[in-house]
């Protein structure tokens, strides 16, 4: 369990920094992170019965394996969503460019933005 919980603080630390620095896309890959990683003990303890069973390995290799396994799956599913997400972006962005409008026209300024 403690390598859960350090990789959550650390996750957690880094997200609040980037939210402190305004990097937003970076802000909320850290949240996919977050959201993914608790997931990752569901999966193992999900997963462990039939590792058990049809691998025939005893309980504690069992456990290890599918530890290892929950935690890189749910890194991997995380970074899959933000790679999508980034490919999604890049597309919408040449469709515009296509259509000869703009994001900066659909954008908002927050309020009290003042131009420089």
């Amino acid at each position: 369990m403690l390598p859960y919980v350090t990789a959550y603080v650390v996750m957690l630390l880094r997200q609040r920094r980037a939210r402190r620095a305004g990097r937003d896309w970076a802000c909320e890959e850290w949240r996919l992170h977050l959201t993914a990683l608790p997931l990752a003990p569901v999966v193992s303890v999900c997963a462990a019965p039939g590792f058990e069973r049809y691998l025939g390995l005893d309980r504690q290799e069992a456990l290890s394996a599918v530890v290892t396994i929950g935690w890189c799956v749910m890194a991997f599913a995380a970074a899959a969503v933000g790679s999508l997400r980034v490919l999604y972006g890049r597309a919408q962005v040449k469709r515009e460019a296509a259509d000869g409008r703009s994001l900066a026209n659909r954008i908002r300024p927050a309020s009290g933005f003042s131009p420089a």
